[in-house]
């Protein structure tokens, strides 16, 4: 997935968009649950292989993101980065 190179930025979304998608390549998709799909990608910037999560179209409501935030947060709780 890539975007064509613009002429100039036209909104800030669009320069995160970008920094998204040069930090996080390879990705894999691995599933999807009734809010979100999983992908395994790799992080450019640490150089590690992570699960990157996205909500699925149609559940960007507000509950929803609160629901996919919450969820993110605990789950970096139960998996600790090992150094």
């Amino acid at each position: 997935m890539s975007l064509p190179e613009p002429q100039e930025e036209l909104t800030p979304l669009s320069s995160t968009i970008r920094a998204v998608e040069e930090r996080y390549t390879e990705m894999t998709l691995l599933g999807a649950v009734s809010l979100k799909q999983v992908f395994q990608c790799r992080d450019n910037y640490t150089q590690r292989n992570i699960a990157y999560a996205v909500l699925l179209p149609g559940k960007q409501r507000p509950r929803f993101q609160e629901l996919f935030m919450h969820e993110a947060w605990i789950t970096s709780f139960l998996n600790p980065q090992h150094h």
